[in-house]
């Protein structure tokens, strides 16, 4: 198992959250009134220049700072227009 998770990890970019990073998210989180956990979350994936963040709990086809796209891969048509 701890194979597994090593192979895995080695696939991942592991990013290092600064303090301007979690001032973003507090900043995210008065501004869209998503709870601070999940403006981390949409921190991290603007960081790393992710254009989507796949979810089942924040605004389908929303927008983030023009660059990233919340998509609910559940009931979207958009996860239908972006990933099938």
């Amino acid at each position: 198992m701890e194979l597994a998770i090593d192979e895995m990890i080695g696939q991942c970019i592991v990013l290092t959250l600064e303090k301007e990073d979690i001032k973003r998210a507090i900043g995210l989180h008065k501004k869209l009134g998503y709870n601070y956990y999940d403006c981390l979350m949409i921190v991290s994936a603007l960081k790393s220049d992710c254009n989507y963040l796949l979810t089942e709990d924040l605004a389908d086809g929303q927008t983030i700072e023009g660059k990233l796209i919340i998509v609910n891969i559940f009931s979207s048509e958009n996860a239908k227009k972006y990933f099938m």
